[in-house]
């Protein structure tokens, strides 16, 4: 009876406390632009909340009869295979890039006019990271009476979030072409990892932000060619 008991609790404490598994997963790879840069995309500033550096896991709470581990999961830098800020700042560089022509990447911090002359380019951009991780929340438990068991184990659906402020502006008049803020929201089913969901969410702003910059260049091309012919826009 004690040998079944045992086991039976180990079992409980085994099945509570089973931690949402969450290989590392790259955000983004970049292509490489051979053609003269267009764009100077000064890599944006992190700033990010503590937990989104460091994550977070729900405490396991193992008791005689009774273990459960219930609470929310929030992924850290350890959960991506890549520096998280210049995942972000590439794949914004190249959804930019589609319309406004090749990016070339700066450091953090770098002054706008000062990557403009170093790049030869026609545009910069810079910008914030406020938010970019993954969240679940995690209902599990296991009751052990005696002789029986009943358990759950519910991981959660993983929530890919991020957001950030990216403003574009013109080398050459230093006028602010497009000042925004970008957020995406991604819920994937239960069996996906924390990691996927917030590369697509990732994924989501970039089309977003290729979608905008569509826009501008809509509104960019009328100027040049009236600019081209000699006039100037109005």
């Amino acid at each position: 009876m004690l040998r079944a008991t045992s086991w039976l609790w180990s079992l409980a404490l085994g099945l509570a406390g089973c931690v949402v598994p969450n290989p590392p997963l790259a955000l983004h790879r970049p292509e490489v632009a051979a053609a003269p840069p267009e764009l100077a995309l000064i890599r944006l500033e992190d700033a990010r909340p503590a937990v989104q550096r460091v994550g977070q896991v729900p405490s396991l709470l193992p008791l005689v009869v009774w273990n459960s581990r219930i609470g929310d999961y929030v992924t850290g830098d350890d959960a991506f295979a890549d520096d998280v800020g210049a995942a972000v700042s590439r794949a914004l560089a190249e959804a930019l890039s589609d319309q406004l022509g090749p990016a070339r990447m700066f450091a953090a911090g770098t002054e706008p006019d000062a990557a403009c002359t170093a790049a030869g380019a026609r545009y910069v951009a810079h910008g914030t990271i406020h938010h970019m991780y993954a969240t679940r929340r995690q209902h599990s438990f296991v009751f052990v009476p005696v002789f029986a068991a009943m358990w759950s184990f519910d991981p959660g659906e993983p929530v890919g979030i991020v957001s950030l402020d990216l403003e574009v502006s013109e080398c050459e008049t230093g006028e602010t072409l497009l000042a925004e803020r970008f957020r995406e929201h991604k819920r994937l089913r239960p069996e996906r990892t924390l990691s996927e969901a917030a590369r697509s969410a990732l994924r989501g702003l970039a089309r977003e932000v290729r979608r905008t910059s569509l826009r501008l260049r809509g509104r960019l091309e009328p100027a040049a060619d009236q600019e081209a012919a000699g006039g100037r826009p109005r």
